[in-house]
This record gives C-alpha cells, structure tokens and sequence, in this order.
C-alpha cells in the first residue's frame, strides 16, 4: 500500500496566482490524499477562489480561514499541525507545480524509507508566468559537487554555509514534524526544516525541476527577482542576521538533545557549535567599520567565511553593511 500523501497550502491575499496554482494541484497524475489550506486574513477574494476550488476539486481539502493574520510562518505550523498524511508537500500559493511532482517525490521517500525528506529543483518564472533564465538551483549555485554531498549524507557543511532546500520544493515525513515542531522565533522556516531533517535522517536532492517558482514584487517570503537575495544580504544588518542564525542553531541542537538524545554524532555536534561560533562574531562586529577590519581578518584567516559563509564576499559585506 503507497504512503499517503497532504499538501499544505498557505495562502494570503494570493487572488492574481492562486488559479493557477490550484489548477497545477488538481492536475497531479499521484492525487494528494488531503490538501490542508491555512487562510492567513485574506481580503482579495482568495477565500472564493478557495471555497469554489474545494467544491470541485479531485481530493479532499480542509480550509482554516483565519480573521487577523499571524504571519507567514505561523500561518505555515498552523497548516503542517493539521496534515495527517506519512508524507507533506509544502506549498506556495503562486507558483506552479509540474504534473509529476508529488509522484516523484514521493516516489524517492518511499524508495529511501530511511531519510526524512527530499526536494527538487525548480524552474523560474516572472509574474506573466514567462519563463526566466536559469532555474533556482543555478541561482543558488547549487551544484553537482554539494547534491552529491547532500545526497551521501555529508550535506551538513553545504547547509550550514546557505539554505539551498526551498520549502515549496520540499516533501518530508510527517512524524519528523514531532521534533520540529512549534517553530521558534524565526523569519523564514525553509532553513529550520532543511537542518532538522538532514540531521533526523537526511535529504536527497532530485535534480528535476518539477516547480514553476514565480518571481514577482509581490512575494512575502523567497526571490523577488533573480537579485534580491544578493540585496537582502547587503542591506541586512550582520548583527541582526547572525544573532539570528546562532540562536536557531543553538535551539535546533536544543531540540536534539531534547527528543533525540544522543542522536547527534561529535562531527556533526562540533561542526554546528562552530557555525555558531562564527555567527556570534560576525553578531558582534561593532557599529565603527574601522572597529570591525581585526575581527574580520582574523575570521577570514582562520577560514570560518569560506566554511560557513559566501568567503570573501560575506566578509567585505560585513564591513560595509549598516548595523
């Protein structure tokens, strides 16, 4: 008997692409058993959309309609508490799914009963759903050398250096959200899950680009353009950015701890304990640039941007960035 499968759906004020995006659902040649829809305060006319879709759709669907919004990663805990699936996709209310999607990956988790999840590529599109150069694996210069690595379960060094695991490309296992879940204090979920599942049974990367991902202005969360991750970086202040990652690690190794005693091998534990090291100090480069130059050398020196950072790159952002 096949696992079962949820796609939870967040969607907010997502009226312009969300037709789309449903018709791409309702089109799976492996039809979700369930799909959860999380409605954070829409105002647009999505929840017709959604109420019409659902009296028609292939599969069953749950609507939670909510009347203030909680944001974009509560809204996404709310939907993934109530998948009662062995298998979730995650899902973006302005993209496009290929017709394949759910079958192959779920395909890979029930042929890999060991790891806990496993995402794709996806390709690009603008906000006329025209295609745009290159897809988001080349964007994110995710290559061949760190899929390997990745998929052989040495992927800890690529994760720790950037998140390469797009939400709306991932499937996992259910019961791994029994240690992940309630999110703690962050912006963005997609790095918190790709680290927790890679360390509570690994990934496997599929290098097929089985979603159509939409840049456009009017994105929440990810790209808005093929630039915007470059200029999120440049006009974050470090101190924020890296006081932030330390505490999500320092809460992850926490939660292992917790609910997997012993579950994190020394490398693994060393490794991430680094990470947050260098986190702490790129978190407490002082406000005068000419103040911060030692502290950067000295972590230039000792190779901490290149292992856990974008190399020299991140470093001269360091010293130019606002704080």
């Amino acid at each position: 008997m096949s696992a079962s499968v949820t796609i939870c759906l967040c969607t907010y004020n997502g009226a312009p692409y969300l037709t789309e995006q449903l018709a791409s659902l309702a089109s799976q040649r492996r039809l979700p058993d369930e799909v959860v829809i999380s409605d954070d305060g829409s105002r647009d006319g999505t929840l017709d959309l959604l109420e019409r879709w659902a009296a028609s759709a292939p599969t069953r669907v749950l609507i939670e309609r909510r009347a203030d919004p909680v944001g974009h990663v509560a809204n996404l805990q709310s939907a993934l508490r109530r998948a009662s699936s062995d298998f979730v996709f995650i899902c973006d209310q302005d993209d496009r799914w290929s017709p394949e999607k759910v079958q192959r990956l779920a395909l890979v988790l029930e042929d890999t009963p060991e790891v806990a999840g496993a995402f794709c590529d996806s390709a690009l599109i603008d906000g006329a759903s025209g295609p745009v150069a290159g897809s988001l694996w080349h964007t994110l210069r995710f290559g061949s050398a760190e899929q390997a690595a990745i998929a052989s379960g040495r992927g800890l060094k690529v994760l720790l250096r950037r998140n390469v695991v797009a939400g709306h490309a991932l499937a996992l296992r259910r019961d791994r959200l029994d240690l992940l879940l309630p999110f703690p204090e962050i912006d963005h979920a997609d790095w918190w899950l790709a680290l927790g599942l890679l360390l509570d049974g690994g990934l496997v990367p599929l290098n097929e680009q089985l979603v159509e991902y939409r840049l456009h202005s009017g994105n929440t969360v990810g790209l808005r353009s093929r630039t915007s991750v470059a200029w999120r970086i440049a006009s974050t202040s470090p101190i924020a950015r890296s006081k932030g990652d330390a505490a999500l690690l320092d809460e992850l190794v926490r939660r292992f701890d917790s609910f997997r005693p012993d579950s994190l091998n020394d490398g693994d534990r060393a490794l991430v304990q680094a990470k947050i090291t260098h986190s702490l100090t790129r978190g407490s480069l002082s406000p005068r640039r000419l103040s911060r130059v030692v502290p950067i050398v000295e972590a230039v020196a000792s190779g901490d941007y290149r292992r856990f950072s974008n190399g020299w790159r991140s470093a001269l952002i360091d010293l130019a960035a606002p704080t």
